[in-house]
């Protein structure tokens, strides 16, 4: 749909809850970005729209299973989005 300033505060209270609750550090300098795919004559319920924040990387706590799963993510061919991954908030 259309974004407007109270769907993108709704939708970054949301994603930010989960990934405090997931123990993810989000870095707090960058804030919120605002992504949009639609051309102008796409219709509303069509349209793709997506939040995306700045994450911190912290490998400290992490085990070999995170260390491996970090250096295959970091070696990947192309980034995919949360969308892409068939993830739905």
């Amino acid at each position: 749909g259309l974004v407007t300033d109270e769907e993108v505060s709704r939708q970054e209270t949301s994603l930010l809850s989960v990934l405090t609750d997931a123990n993810v550090n989000v870095s707090n300098n960058s804030g919120v970005s605002v992504l949009q795919y639609n051309s102008p004559l796409t219709i509303p319920w069509r349209r793709r729209n997506e939040i995306a924040v700045v994450l911190e990387e912290n490998v400290e706590d992490g085990g070999a299973a995170e260390k491996e799963a970090l250096a295959m993510w970091k070696s990947r061919a192309a980034a995919a989005s949360w969308y892409d991954a068939g993830v739905r908030l």
